[in-house]
């Protein structure tokens, strides 16, 4: 069978998208050092989420996070550091909280 050779239509497409992705930006303010060195895993998080009946799921400590600071969790997540200067001109964007969520929801529907 005889290989396809990309159109050039094909090809400025794969460039457009390479370059698309490659130009996009996410930027957060830092945490403070105080909340970066707490623990990942908090009784505090684990307690309220199996509280709540509409969790859908159940929390619990594992020895695999137990010993992770925040720092070090976003660091395993692929978040780096800024340095000095690279949040600069960067406007940040905020958005209202929903006051209520629906009760249901079908996206086929929306």
């Amino acid at each position: 069978m005889r290989k396809r050779m990309p159109t050039t239509m094909t090809m400025l497409l794969d460039i457009l998208n390479k370059l698309f992705h490659l130009s996009q930006v996410v930027a957060q303010k830092p945490i403070s050092k105080a909340k970066g060195e707490s623990a990942i895993l908090q009784e505090s998080i684990i307690k309220e989420v199996n509280e709540n009946p509409k969790a859908g799921w159940k929390a619990a400590f594992t020895l695999r996070f137990s010993n992770f600071t925040v720092s070090q969790f976003k660091l395993l997540l692929g978040v780096k550091p800024p340095r000095e200067g690279d949040l600069e001109g960067i406007h940040v964007l905020t958005y209202p909280k929903f006051k209520e969520l629906p009760k249901e929801f079908d996206a086929r529907k929306a």
